[in-house]
């Protein structure tokens, strides 16, 4: 059995994490949506500030952000090749779109209910190879210093419905688990959480075998 979350050595500076807050603070915030209702909102199962809107657009068109998603980027490829082993898309050279970063900001009494990063509504089908292509591998990266807030734990959900991992709190780490993994974070009681999340893709089709071999409770 693969332990299918890890979390590495800070990945960035405090000074780089209060850089990318600063920059979130900048932007437009939209309430979070459910993708399993697309294009919906459901405060009974996620309530969180997506920091976005049309500057973040701009700036990304613009490449603002590529020299976080070039580190992340790094971090998941060597990762990936030595425990996933799945077959990701290249961030330098995709043969479908990527996903944009997400920057999210969770304030007292946001949460998100347990779920999974998959969905037949967010792949894409490549015109180079004809596959199917969706979120594979998930990041969350965490900005806020750990004292920042009370409650608003990344969980990992286990067969039995119950929280079984808390995931690192540590400001700079990253947190990288493949997306069928159900998790959560649970409710802010204090203060301020803020994140940075995104998603490398891979064929479809190649999380089923993975998904037999994992210890921890997964959809498809």
């Amino acid at each position: 059995m693969i332990d299918n979350h890890i979390i590495t050595k800070p990945l960035f500076t405090k000074e780089e994490c209060n850089h990318i807050t600063e920059i979130m603070g900048e932007l437009e915030p939209i309430p979070g949506k459910v993708a399993g209702n697309y294009r919906q909102l459901d405060e009974n199962t996620r309530k969180v500030k997506i920091c976005a809107g049309s500057k973040f657009v701009r700036d990304y068109n613009n490449g603002e952000y590529t020299w976080i998603q070039e580190r992340l980027y790094k971090v998941v490829k060597d990762i990936n090749e030595k425990i996933y082993k799945f077959d990701i898309v290249s961030f330098e050279k995709s043969i479908v779109p990527l996903f944009p970063i997400q920057f999210l900001r969770y304030e007292e009494g946001d949460f998100y209910n347990e779920h999974t990063d998959m969905g037949s509504n967010m792949t894409f089908k490549s015109k180079e190879d004809g596959k199917v292509y969706g979120r594979t591998i998930s990041m969350s990266l965490q900005l806020s210093e750990e004292n920042d807030y009370e409650g608003g734990h990344l969980v990992m959900v286990n067969e039995d419905e119950q929280y079984s991992k808390i995931t690192s709190r540590k400001q700079g780490d990253l947190i990288l688990f493949p997306s069928p993994t159900k998790h959560a974070v649970t409710e802010v009681t204090s203060g301020k959480r803020d994140c940075l999340v995104w998603w490398v893709l891979g064929p479809y089709d190649d999380l089923k075998n993975y998904v037999k071999n994992m210890n921890n409770n997964v959809v498809i």
